[in-house]
């Protein structure tokens, strides 16, 4: 979520009309009081901000056939008056209105002082209409009959009428005068096409002198105290979810204080959830609140308990403020973290939110990659210019909606980085990879017509993990050891796709029976013809290479040790040596023996020709003075074809001597790619965890 604290306010001024309800959006709300019948005319208060950083001025649009007069601007923050004039088209635009029409009037309205940065203005205009084709007179009854752009509106009948007709769902109140309230809420693209009817309570039809004098200014109306209409609800949430492996969501809410004498915003964190990371805002300043969390007996020492006994887990934001003034009012904006794994998490693969919401303005934005597929309450669903869908709840009625939201990657992952972020399918482009899915039908239609066949077992997942699909190669595997469950093979070969997912415990398992298994039948299987590419001493260097990978991934470092140390007495030429010496090495510093690791490197020169293993054999020889590091890798250049293998090594050589704030970058450098299947990948992952720094 973005830290700015209005970076999302984007209307400004230009007119009334407002697109469907956005809970980004500033809070908005008109409020028509319609006047004696015969007048044809309604008072209008409407409110709404000016959320234009460095905004001077503001354009509100008089409606083309409305008589526009009695026109008041205020600042609500303030209650103070501002300065206002109407223009024809033609002024308003040389004021700076670029989509003024000609045959259109426009409120000019000056702000005094400009908007501040990650702030809002908020202004409450109000002006009387004459129009008689929106309010009119059907006999005794009255019509009114209006688009409405704003998405929350009120409409407050004449005294003695009663509401008999109403083309939409409204929520109903009486307010001080004994008028009728009519509020409304919608969340639909475009205006909300209103058809009002009333008629006057018996013995109260209008006469002239009698009821316009019992009309109340807007200012001394007071809502039903038993609920507040959600169309003067000015509280506003947004949930932004992190990932749902971490049960965690960064959320805003906005609300208006209005009481006088106020210093603080409570907000009391519910059961089951934690928080962190609070911050508040005044949006009517941009100026940073201070926010602070309260646990247990903190709330009852900062006499902010109340008469309800504290838990000792409870959890209290506190958002502090200068006491609100008669006549003020303050948009208060609260930042937080929450994490909760019982409302906020993941079901066989789905991502799970449910959660229930108190407010009139509710959204709820997916993690990056995610789409809804279950929502049992009625949202409008947007996609964010960040690819994220965003689902606006908009609840117009009194109650609490309960959401249940259910989501699905668009990719399935195929893997789960070591602190758990997903690793999506590596993309195939090349005309290698496009040569290998055809061979890799092949092996697959072999396989299904000979699934007791060991050696095409272990070609179709060699084949399945060549095209990246890791994860159906271990299927594979699996089922194959099911009917071969001695096979060293089979065990070698999905004990590596496990290490290539990240699954190190099942990985040093496979890899440390595969190892038994050749150790215990050297004798018969070193004779042995596989009919593959991998002779039995292939099979026996790679399963003791790869063990020590796994163990060095789990940091279980002696273990690794002695895997590679075997690795090592097994190597045939300069090359297998090479990968062996440079993992034993790295598994040496890693236990603080520098010494011995140093005598390991030391029968490796320049003058040797390493092919395979040229990577590690360069890292070696940097570690030995040989080579700088300038002429090992460009450290600007992550294109580098080896930039994970080097780049490890490097960050490797950097932690081992104590230059950990450089460590850290270079590793996250290498988990930002996206190419991870190499073990320069993997080891940065494992590094990172291991330090306590989140992947990026």
């Amino acid at each position: 979520m973005s830290r700015r604290p209005l970076a999302l306010l984007a209307c400004a001024l230009w007119g009334a009309h407002l697109p469907a309800q956005n809970a980004d959006r500033p809070w908005t709300h008109t409020r028509y009081e319609l006047l004696p019948p015969h007048t044809a005319s309604f008072r209008i208060h409407y409110r709404l901000s000016a959320a234009t950083p460095g905004q001077t001025h503001a354009f509100n649009t008089v409606r083309r056939g409305s008589e526009c007069s009695d026109i008041a601007v205020f600042d609500e923050a303030t209650g103070a008056p501002l300065a206002h004039t109407v223009l024809d088209g033609e002024a308003a635009r040389a004021a700076g209105h670029e989509q003024a029409r000609p045959d259109t009037s426009y409120i000019h309205v000056d702000l005094r002082t400009p908007v501040p940065e990650h702030a809002e203005r908020r202004l409450r205009i109000e002006k009387t209409y004459r129009d008689a084709a929106t309010y009119y007179r059907d006999q005794e009854r009255i019509v009114f009959d209006r688009a409405l752009s704003v998405p929350r509106n009120t409409i407050v009948l004449p005294p003695h009428y009663e509401l008999i007709d109403c083309s939409v769902p409204v929520q109903l109140t009486v307010d001080d005068a004994g008028r009728l309230a009519v509020s409304m809420v919608h969340n639909t693209p475009g205006s909300l096409l209103v058809h009002l009817v009333g008629r006057p309570l018996p013995g109260s039809l209008w006469r002239p002198g009698k009821l316009s004098a019992e009309l109340e200014p807007a200012s001394a109306v007071a809502s039903d105290p038993a609920f507040q209409p959600r169309a003067e609800d000015s509280r506003t949430i947004v949930y932004f979810l992190q990932p749902p492996e971490t049960h965690s969501f960064d959320l805003y809410h906005d609300l208006t204080v209005t009481r006088t004498g106020q210093d603080a915003y409570l907000n009391w964190v519910r059961g089951g959830s934690t928080v962190a990371n609070p911050r508040g805002w005044n949006l009517d300043t941009g100026r940073e609140l201070e926010a602070r969390i309260l646990r247990g007996a903190e709330i009852e020492a900062a006499g902010r308990a109340g008469a309800s006994p504290i838990a000792a887990d409870q959890e209290l934001v506190v958002v502090g403020f200068d006491p609100i003034a008669p006549g003020t009012s303050m948009r208060l904006r609260i930042e937080e973290t929450y994490t909760d794994p019982g409302r906020y998490r993941i079901e066989e693969g789905e991502l799970v939110w449910h959660r229930a919401f108190g407010r009139a303005r509710n959204a709820v934005v997916l993690p990056e990659g995610w789409y809804p597929v279950v929502s049992n309450m009625p949202a409008t669903i947007t996609e964010q210019e960040d690819g994220r869908v965003r689902l606006e709840y908009a609840n117009p009625r009194a109650d609490r909606l309960d959401v249940y939201l259910r989501a699905r990657p668009r990719r399935v992952a195929e893997a789960r980085r070591v602190q758990g972020g997903p690793l999506w399918p590596l993309e195939v482009t090349s005309p290698r990879q496009l040569v290998r899915e055809d061979n890799l039908a092949r092996a697959l239609e072999g396989f299904a017509a000979n699934p007791d066949d060991e050696a095409l077992a272990i070609s179709a997942g060699r084949h399945l993990a060549w095209y990246g699909r890791f994860q159906d190669a271990l299927a594979l595997y699996t089922d194959a050891l099911a009917r071969h469950p001695d096979s060293f093979r089979l065990l070698r070969h999905r004990g590596h796709r496990h290490l290539t997912l990240r699954q190190f415990d099942r990985a040093t398992d496979d890899l440390s029976r595969a190892a038994e298994k050749l150790e215990a039948n050297w004798q018969a299987v070193a004779t042995q013809d596989f009919g593959d590419d991998d002779t039995p001493a292939q099979y026996r260097w790679s399963t003791w290479y790869h063990l020590g990978l796994a163990h060095y991934s789990a940091r279980s470092f002696p273990a690794a040790e002695a895997a590679f140390r075997r690795t090592l007495e097994l190597s045939p030429d300069a090359d297998k040596q090479a990968a062996a010496t440079y993992w034993l090495v790295n598994a040496l510093r890693q236990l603080g023996r520098q010494d011995e690791a140093r005598t390991l490197v030391e029968p490796f020169h320049g003058g040797m020709t390493i092919n395979a293993n040229l990577s590690y054999f360069e890292l070696m020889l940097l570690f030995k003075g040989e080579r700088t590091l300038q002429e090992t890798l460009d450290l600007d250049d992550p294109s580098h074809p080896r930039f994970a293998t080097l780049g490890f090594g490097i960050a490797n050589e950097f932690l081992f001597n104590g230059r950990r704030d450089e460590a850290v970058a270079l590793y996250r450098r290498i988990v930002a790619g996206t190419d991870w299947l190499g073990f320069g990948h993997i080891g940065s992952e494992v590094e990172l965890h291991a330090l306590g720094e989140e992947l990026p």
